[in-house]
């Protein structure tokens, strides 16, 4: 497995990837082809909100490209990269990106590639792949273990994200604090308030699943109040997934 780069090279190392993708450069696979965990995707993520309009669609159109010459494939050598190119049509966006996204997920059969692109189509706004993931996922489950695994590892930036597994002992405050904070942001005007609406049903869910397999009283006071007043309506949301929201309130907050 490929190690991140070192945080004194991230920067360039963004930059050269953010080119290499642009240009369809030779060199753009064995750049993707690198474990990007919290600290690279925030970097390569500010670099490219950086980046003229024109720039930003010319990479938006080229990772969709890539994804559906790639989705069929399976050659295994180019795993981390298409991880990477679904993570970041999800962040970056692109006019292209929701069909692609919802095309590749429909036929994908490797989990952690559908959970990623479920994760995406979230952010893309495409309720109807997101909602299908979530019905997926019960606690005790492959994809609960998929889900707590791989959200504890990216965001304590372990080097090899792909070969950690949660055995529920582990302290998963680097999961939880994330997920309070943005459940925390429910007045349209404050900054992230659009992400955090889309993200509000998943950060619900992971936050039980967590619960679930530990204790529902990893949660303090002031997190369940946070818990109890997040919003669970706004523009653009359905009523069948603002419904599912308040679901996963409810359980949260009466320990189920």
């Amino acid at each position: 497995m490929n190690q991140p780069p070192k945080q004194s090279d991230l920067d360039m190392y963004a930059e050269r990837l953010l080119n290499s993708i642009s240009t369809r450069s030779s060199n753009m696979f064995e750049l993707l082809n690198i474990v990007h965990t919290n600290n690279t995707t925030d970097i390569v993520k500010n670099l490219f909100d950086g980046l003229s309009e024109s720039q930003q669609q010319k990479i938006t159109e080229q990772l969709s490209n890539i994804l559906s010459e790639t989705s069929s494939s399976n050659d295994s050598s180019n795993f981390l990269a298409k991880e990477n190119i679904i993570y970041y049509m999800g962040r970056f966006g692109g006019q292209n990106s929701r069909a692609t996204i919802k095309k590749v997920y429909a036929e994908e059969t490797n989990d952690h590639h559908k959970f990623n692109l479920a994760f995406s189509a979230c952010l893309l706004g495409d309720e109807a792949v997101e909602l299908d993931f979530i019905s997926k996922v019960v606690p005790g489950n492959k994809w609960d273990q998929l889900l707590r695994s791989w959200t504890l590892a990216f965001f304590q930036n372990i080097d090899n994200p792909y070969d950690f597994i949660d055995d529920g002992t582990s302290d998963w405050s680097a999961a939880k604090n994330p997920r309070i904070k943005r459940l925390s942001i429910s007045d349209p005007k404050a900054k992230g308030y659009h992400k955090a609406m889309l993200f509000r049903l998943f950060d619900l869910t992971i936050l039980r699943l967590f619960c679930k397999s530990r204790s529902f009283n990893d949660l303090t006071p002031p997190e369940l109040k946070v818990i109890e007043q997040c919003a669970s309506t706004s523009p653009g949301i359905s009523i069948a997934k603002s419904e599912k929201i308040e679901h996963v309130k409810r359980q949260l907050l009466s320990g189920e």
